[in-house]
């Protein structure tokens, strides 16, 4: 496996990471241009560590958790989900009062959403760290909660 043209701290913090899984025959081109980036780890812990590590290493990144914090996701601050809905509300809804503007969510990964959104509803199941961001509630996303929620049926309760 190769690591070349390596560039930014972000890459030279990857490559040393993957060092072993280079070793083992997998290639991970870092030259290319990456968007967007996951990993999944043995521990919670050893993730929380990687994420911290990120964070310090490169700050204009935005670094979430995903699947019950079981993996990550790092991508640049500016390309998030937040991001993406508030551009998409703008551009082909004509809609820039973000008081008009909602987000569903049930991982921290929707977390992003929080600051570009006047509601951020977030769903039964969600992870405990995601419901302290929202003061609303909606029903488990396996009982139709998203239908539900689209339909008005969420709370506020906090």
């Amino acid at each position: 496996g190769i690591a070349y043209g390596v560039k930014t701290k972000l890459q030279r913090y990857i490559a040393k990471k993957l060092h072993s899984i280079a070793n083992s025959g997998y290639t991970f081109e870092l030259h290319k241009q990456y968007y967007k980036f996951g990993l999944v780890g043995k521990t919670k812990a050893k993730l929380e560590k990687i994420m911290d590590e990120i964070n310090t290493i490169v700050p204009d990144v935005a670094v979430v958790t995903s699947s019950g914090g079981w993996s990550i996701e790092v991508t640049h601050k500016d390309a998030t989900k937040g991001a993406a809905n508030e551009y998409v509300a703008n551009k082909y809804f004509n809609i820039t009062d973000r008081s008009k503007m909602a987000h569903v969510g049930d991982t921290m990964n929707d977390s992003t959403a929080v600051d570009h959104m006047g509601q951020f509803i977030v769903m039964k199941n969600a992870e405990k760290q995601l419901k302290d961001m929202s003061p609303y509630r909606g029903p488990h996303y396996k009982r139709a909660g998203l239908a539900k929620i689209l339909r008005g049926n969420y709370k506020k309760v906090k």
